[in-house]
């Protein structure tokens, strides 16, 4: 499945050069995004943030045209096949994905031919695993760390258990945790993976809770990470429990039943705007709602759009431009720039009366 996005402004811009008798350079941008399965609603929400994006660049009326080009990659084997589709017949300038199996799928290719990759997936080690990978979404492990430093030097608690979903993905973050979890000044009491498919968790809780921690951290997704939330409540546990920045979106709230009552969660301080930035132009092309995703979608594309405009100025590689190009100021606040990483602000919250509100 593929789709090619420019619109009429980009038409429009191209009209503007002519008129100014220059022929106006094509800047082509990829997105490889789940378009099929389900998934496919994240896959869309970048679509849709993306095209806001190019569609201002290209009605600036500069003399670069911006162009979308968007391809599936609901799975790592089409990823990895869209990659090269996109490096060979679209030669674009570069690609931004939103899930763990695009951005391993693209990684190894992204190094090879050098062209910068937008990986805003969860996974904790795309960033130092390939050479050219960029994100300016946080991952889980950077909310992780955010919320383990406000265990231990906000609540005073001195031991943290860990519950995470025994899928590859989950797996993969809970070790990550584990290893950073003692550098917050915490002890970890317990680790138990709960089944990522949704059966009873009762015994993975029970074996947590039989080490009494202080406080425990829930790492999954949907209706199984609920289950254990529910699970956690049943048992009669009145320590503090956290959850990944999920458990503050409103419809996972919706759907707990009242678990998430009390539920601390690090999120974005983007998230916890209403409207969201970009809300009425958003309603107007796409006749919904925006979602955060969009507007990390829509900031990728300006970050890669300011990187090349620095790189004709300085006649360097847009990588090179990208790792130069600082702190961006964008949709979502100021983004710090890290190793590669343009990090948004990020708040604590608990979840009160159904709504995150900001603890710290």
């Amino acid at each position: 499945m593929r789709r090619r996005v420019s619109g009429c402004v980009a038409a429009t811009a191209l009209v503007l050069a002519a008129a100014c008798g220059k022929d106006p350079e094509t800047v082509k941008i990829g997105a490889i995004v789940p378009l099929s399965g389900e998934r496919s609603d994240l896959g869309n929400q970048y679509v849709h943030g993306m095209t806001l994006a190019i569609e201002e660049l290209n009605a600036a009326g500069a003399e670069v045209v911006y162009e979308l080009v968007v391809d599936d990659g609901s799975d790592a084997a089409r990823a990895g096949a869209s990659f090269e589709k996109q490096l060979t017949s679209d030669e674009i300038a570069a690609v931004v994905t939103a899930t763990d199996g695009a951005a391993l799928a693209a990684g190894p290719k992204a190094e090879r031919d050098f062209v910068p990759l937008f990986a805003n997936c969860d996974h904790p080690f795309v960033i130092t695993m390939f050479r050219d990978v960029f994100r300016n979404s946080p991952s889980t492990m950077h909310l992780a760390r955010r919320t383990f430093a406000f265990i231990a030097g906000s609540l005073k608690v001195e031991t943290v258990a860990l519950l995470y979903s025994d899928d590859p993905p989950g797996k993969l973050v809970a070790q990550a945790m584990k290893n950073d979890i003692p550098s917050s000044g915490l002890v970890l009491a317990a680790s138990e993976p709960f089944d990522a498919g949704g059966a009873d968790p009762r015994s993975s809780v029970s074996a947590v809770l039989a080490r009494k921690p202080e406080a425990i951290f829930v790492h999954g997704r949907g209706p199984a990470a609920l289950r254990v939330l529910a699970a956690i409540r049943r048992s009669g546990y009145r320590g503090p429990v956290f959850g990944p920045r999920e458990f503050a979106w409103p419809s996972i709230i919706e759907a707990s039943s009242g678990a998430l009552e009390g539920c601390y969660v690090a999120v974005p301080a983007v998230e916890l705007s209403r409207p969201l930035p970009l809300a009425e132009r958003y309603r107007s092309r796409f006749n919904a709602e925006p979602t955060p995703s969009v507007l990390v979608a829509y900031d990728a594309v300006m970050i890669i759009a300011k990187a090349d405009r620095s790189r004709r100025y300085e006649e360097t590689s847009l990588t090179n431009a990208l790792k130069k190009l600082g702190d961006y100021n964008g949709l979502t606040g100021t983004y710090a720039y890290g190793e590669r990483e343009w990090l948004p602000p990020v708040l604590m919250t608990r979840i009160e009366g159904g709504a995150p509100v900001v603890v710290r």
